[in-house]
């Protein structure tokens, strides 16, 4: 009884030490949904692995229509300030591709969904800061496992967090994931969560 009192109490004091370090460094956390459109990417080749066509950048991107979202908190983040309005962090998502391509042929429905995993590291830059609205651009690298099959890629983006009070925000943003390899098609993933400046 008496170690675990010792193993609670030095617990405590790391938490502690922890969170008031959290507090002078400035670290966020976030979660929500993410959103995948393999669609409005311009990628070269008319076919990859998967067996659809893609639209050329930006076509129809903002059209839902053309996204797999898996209905529930579906991503996470951690991400600190480095200064100078950069801040690094590590992100991690999962979601079921329900929809492949898309436009005018409504794009291509998988026989079952497959399977989506997705790690990033990443460094922004906050355009504008402490206001209500801080937009960000983005950029990193990443690796993401699609039915098995995974590969690296490079991400960019841009996104900004409506600031709802002090230290919680909700937060938008679009990522583009460029992968040299048809196994990972090349798409966007749109993220919509809530941020938590802890």
């Amino acid at each position: 009884m008496k170690n675990l009192k010792s193993l609670l109490t030095t617990a405590a004091f790391v938490f502690a030490v922890t969170f008031a370090s959290a507090q002078d460094s400035d670290w966020r956390i976030s979660f929500g949904l993410n959103a995948i459109d393999t669609y409005s990417t311009g990628a070269e080749s008319t076919l990859d692995d998967f067996g659809f066509e893609a639209g050329a950048l930006f076509e129809d991107f903002l059209v839902v229509n053309n996204w797999s979202i898996e209905p529930s908190i579906t991503y996470g983040a951690v991400s600190k300030s480095i200064g100078d309005n950069f801040r690094v962090g590590v992100r991690a998502s999962y979601n079921s591709i329900t929809k492949l391509g898309g436009g005018e042929t409504g794009g291509r429905i998988p026989a079952e969904s497959l399977k989506f995993y997705n790690a990033d590291a990443t460094v922004s830059y906050t355009v504008i800061t402490g206001k209500k609205i801080e937009p960000y651009i983005e950029s990193g690298v990443g690796y993401t496992q699609i039915d098995g099959d995974g590969n690296a890629h490079l991400n960019f983006g841009a996104g900004a967090t409506y600031w709802l009070g002090e230290t919680m925000g909700l937060t938008y943003s679009n990522t583009m994931k460029l992968s040299q390899e048809s196994n990972v098609p090349k798409h966007w993933q749109h993220l919509l969560g809530l941020t938590f400046k802890l």
